[in-house]
């Protein structure tokens, strides 16, 4: 067993889920220790819980991270919330739960980090060119549920299947091969918050390599903004296929058949 393991066994597990944060978008190249030193440079943490596939050993782009402290460590790791890492290119999402906040008396993560926090790490890297959302999905959003439904309804067939209600999975493919996590999330953070990405390759030769990827957002309206605005952009030389799909889990295996 492990020193960390140990220590981790020797606490109270009684208020273990309160005492936990999590983490997303996080690239693929990011490991447990990357975690463990960046957030123990300011808290004491306990575990890391990267929740890997069994088959692939990959993780989803998110992580668990359980501290030592509700009180001291919580507020400390909430801190690193919408900051840039020393370990990748762009800034991570750090949450925790509505029970946690209320814990350590918060409403919000914004009202535990409401000074700004001071950081040695390089400024979030500019977004690259994403192409706009259609204007006839921000006037759809500007109006009630009532509104889009007829709305809607009089869209064609291809629009129809993109806005499913409730779906906030996305399907790009035809991805470049030299556009690989890092560089492609900057232009999906420009729909909305990322859950987590899972991107896959399709042959060995670069030149004819096709690269695919799954994203889950984490709102309806942003998968739709993305699935409608890459459908058919130009990225590298070749056209992005997008599309919305329902709510259901995915692996590296159903990404190979969708290609």
């Amino acid at each position: 067993m492990s020193e960390r393991d140990s220590k981790r066994k020797r606490h109270d597990n009684t208020d273990r889920d309160i005492r936990t944060v999590k983490v997303s978008q996080l690239t693929a190249k990011v490991k447990e220790n990357d975690l463990y030193t960046y957030f123990g440079s300011n808290a004491k943490i306990l575990h890391v819980d990267m929740n890997r596939d069994r088959n692939t050993g990959k993780h989803r782009g998110q992580a668990f991270i359980e501290v030592e402290s509700l009180l001291d460590d919580v507020p400390a790791c909430l801190k690193m919330n919408n900051v840039v890492p020393t370990f990748q290119k762009y800034a991570i999402l750090v949450e925790a739960a509505p029970e946690t906040l209320a814990a350590i008396g918060a409403n919000s993560v914004t009202e535990v980090n409401n000074v700004q926090t001071s950081t040695t790490s390089a400024p979030p890297a500019p977004l690259p060119p994403a192409p706009r959302p259609p204007s006839a999905l921000n006037a759809n959003a500007n109006t009630n549920a009532n509104t889009n439904a007829n709305t809607n309804a009089n869209t064609n067939a291809n629009t129809n299947k993109n806005q499913i209600t409730g779906v906030n999975r996305v399907f790009i493919g035809n991805i470049p091969f030299s556009v690989d996590e890092e560089a492609f999330m900057p232009v999906l953070l420009h729909y909305g918050k990322v859950n987590s990405m899972m991107m896959a390759d399709k042959g060995k030769d670069p030149s004819t390599t096709k690269r695919h990827c799954f994203v889950e957002f984490e709102s309806n309206q942003s998968a739709i903004m993305a699935s409608m605005s890459l459908n058919g952009f130009s990225l590298g030389g070749r056209t992005l296929k997008a599309e919305a799909l329902k709510d259901c889990d995915y692996s590296r295996d159903d990404m190979l058949t969708m290609a």
